[in-house]
């Protein structure tokens, strides 16, 4: 059965967020060859979500994906912190 991990946390002035599973992963071909056919990891939605996201806090915030054939996919969103939490 495969698992699905989300997180997020702090790190200096940027939250990140992480979306990872240890399902059966793909390489870049695949990842080619899925968005072409149906807009999936390259699709218009994820990549309009990493455009807006580098439109507001610039290029070194957005939408990444990496994948390992045989041991999973991690997608991590990146953005900049514009609050601190109030601790009590």
């Amino acid at each position: 059965m495969g698992h699905i991990t989300v997180r997020g946390y702090k790190k200096g002035e940027d939250l990140i967020f992480e979306v990872l599973d240890d399902g059966v992963g793909f390489d870049e071909n695949t990842k080619s060859q899925k968005a072409g056919e149906n807009g999936g990891l390259n699709g218009y939605g994820v990549k309009n979500v990493h455009e807006r996201i580098q439109l507001e806090y610039g290029q070194d915030y957005g939408v990444s994906i990496a994948s390992i054939p045989g041991e999973g996919t991690r997608v991590t969103i990146k953005v900049r912190c514009e609050w601190e939490p109030q601790l009590q």
